[in-house]
């Protein structure tokens, strides 16, 4: 099919008129671009389909839609690793001056005053102006209000207030000199008689001397009656006793 431009159309829309000499189909382009206008139809048997036409440009971005409706909250991700401590800050600015505390004692009267009670105990009640040594510090402390069970030295112990401050430890000192011999004492009392002996009736031993050395020593029985005792250097561990036959 072919048309034909109408070099008369005026139209305050068209940009100008394509028809078919048959007057079955007019075509009319828009001015603004934005398509054409069709009068009339055309029916044909139908071509091929043609070949796919160049891509037209870009278009201009369109506005910005809404936002969208918040997202549900995910699922809490795993602890990351410790991260390393950052540097000390600078120090912070001094505080306001504390209230002042009540008037103490004059010097003489004060230590007058003063009431020692030793080291201080779990169950005890003390009252003002006792003092104690803290079992936590080892230092002094007196008790500045009428009554009160706190143990002094604790943290946050206001009903005490340092009396007397313990002194570090000292250094050990050199060892002392060799104390004097000891004198001796005096003679035990003597001891009972011992039991009787296993020996036969009438006969006893009796001990006439020391030997060299220390030993143990035999006894040996002798028939002669006129035997007391035999020491012999040759064999120093036997001393012989004789029998002596009763009266």
């Amino acid at each position: 099919m072919f048309l034909k431009y109408d070099r008369e159309y005026r139209a305050p829309n068209h940009q100008g008129r394509f028809f078919d000499p048959d007057g079955t189909l007019a075509i009319m382009p828009r001015r603004d671009g934005s398509g054409i206008d069709v009068e009339g139809s055309f029916s044909g048997g139908g071509g091929g389909t043609g070949p796919q036409g160049p891509q037209g440009p870009q278009g201009i971005q369109g506005p910005a839609g809404p936002a969208g409706a918040t997202g549900a909250t995910g699922a809490t991700g795993p602890q990351g690793p410790q991260g390393i401590q950052g540097e000390q800050g600078p120090a912070g600015p001094a505080g306001p001056q504390g209230v002042q505390g009540p008037q103490g004692l004059p010097g003489e009267a004060a230590v007058a005053n003063i009431v020692y009670r030793g080291l201080w105990e779990e169950n005890e009640t003390y009252t003002q102006n006792d003092c104690v040594i803290s079992l936590i510090d080892g230092h002094s402390y007196v008790c500045v209000v009428p009554s009160t069970t706190q143990e002094p030295g604790a943290a946050g112990a206001d009903d005490w207030a340092l009396w007397v401050q313990k002194g570090p430890q000292g250094i050990q000192g050199p060892q002392g000199e060799q104390g004097i011999q000891g004198v001796q004492g005096e003679q035990g009392i003597q001891g009972i008689q011992g039991p009787q002996g296993a020996g036969a009736d009438g006969d006893f031993l009796e001990w006439n001397g020391v030997g060299d050395n220390v030993r143990l020593y035999t006894v040996q029985d002798f028939d002669d009656e006129d035997a007391a005792i035999t020491y012999s250097t040759a064999n120093p561990s036997t001393i012989v006793f004789a029998a002596i036959p009763e009266a």
